[in-house]
């Protein structure tokens, strides 16, 4: 029995593995916005070797805990892969977000300084047309700084999220929490009070994506939500996206209209 549960694990880990790496690696829609750039540059590693990572983790790149921050954590049950999922699926604890302190955020600072937007949150994928894209991908060199978007705490910061690799989720004092993925780099630990601007990692593409970059997210009570609605210089193209989705969402129903 112990070996029939152990087996459906590691399918179910491998099944959410290569079904993330689909995600990443497709290239973006070239009919959405005009400052979309390819996802995929020349050197990216070919999709088959992606799939056989082991669930999409990469070289472990991240710092030792230690001192006040790994206190904190360790008081708060923070740092931990329960800690990293739940901030992914569901509202941080309050005790969590009493925590972060900082300044309330409004808006949030672009991640990544000289990065490019690549692809945009939602339903942005031709080959998953039914898939949702959780966040935002911006392309960049490796090694380029990665920046907290916002005042707050770091929740997790390791690579024991399937398909991430090493990344970063950081509680902020109004309830949100930012990741910051496939990072080649990460330089603060669970516990770690961050201010806004503070670098936080170096752009890689750890776990399962193709090519250097940054997948940005935004959750808001365990939802993901847009996080270019709250970027400056990014809300009007996250508006003209949802325009261009729902453009295409009109024609995959009267297409699937007219087949009947």
């Amino acid at each position: 029995m112990k070996r029939f549960v152990l087996a459906a694990g590691i399918f179910w880990c491998a099944a959410i593995g290569y079904a993330h790496a689909e995600e990443e690696s497709e290239e973006p829609d070239p009919s959405s916005l005009e400052e979309q750039h390819d996802a995929s540059p020349p050197d990216a590693p070919a999709h088959n070797a992606l799939a056989h990572r082991s669930c999409g983790r990469g070289p472990r790149r991240v710092p030792k805990p230690r001192g006040a921050a790994y206190r904190r954590a360790q008081k708060l049950s923070l740092g931990t892969q329960k800690a990293g999922s739940h901030l992914l699926g569901k509202a941080p604890e309050v005790r969590w977000v009493r925590a972060a302190r900082g300044r309330v955020p409004k808006s949030l600072l672009w991640p990544v300084p000289k990065g490019k937007f690549s692809r945009g949150f939602g339903f942005t994928r031709e080959n998953l047309p039914t898939t949702r894209h959780e966040g935002i991908d911006i392309l960049a060199p490796k090694g380029a700084p990665v920046r907290a978007a916002a005042d707050g705490m770091v929740g997790y910061s390791d690579n024991d999220l399937c398909g991430y690799g090493n990344v970063v989720l950081i509680i902020h004092s109004n309830g949100w929490v930012t990741l910051y993925a496939h990072n080649d780099r990460v330089f603060v630990q669970a516990g770690t009070r961050v201010k806004r601007g503070d670098v936080i990692a170096q752009v890689g593409a750890t776990g399962l994506a193709r090519g250097s970059h940054l997948h940005f997210e935004l959750h808001d009570k365990g939802r993901a939500r847009d996080p270019a609605e709250f970027i400056r210089g990014l809300r009007s193209k996250a508006k003209k996206e949802k325009a261009h989705q729902a453009k295409k969402s009109k024609k995959r129903k009267r297409a699937k209209s007219s087949n009947k």
